[in-house]
């Protein structure tokens, strides 16, 4: 891993799957907080995502995270409020 790429295992990671799988790997990669903070899009695109793509699975990603938060937290409530 080279010093001066830390997204270089995102890199290797999109180059080791079929063109199609790509972009659930990257909106994967997106439903990560710190991935999605440091500007995700342009990681994609920088991962070898065609730009328009990225802002698909970006998009994506961020519904999986927003979804996956909100059925958490509605459970937690639920187990709370039956308590």
């Amino acid at each position: 891993m080279s010093g001066s790429n830390p997204y270089e295992w995102l890199q290797d990671l999109v180059a080791q799957v079929p063109e199609i799988v790509q972009p659930l790997i990257v909106a994967l990669a997106g439903a990560i907080p710190y991935i999605e903070g440091e500007g995700s899009g342009a990681l994609r695109v920088f991962a070898g995502i065609h730009p328009v793509v990225a802002a698909v699975s970006g998009a994506a990603g961020n519904i999986i995270a927003v979804v996956l938060l909100t059925l958490a937290a509605t459970g937690l409530v639920t187990a709370v409020e039956a308590a």
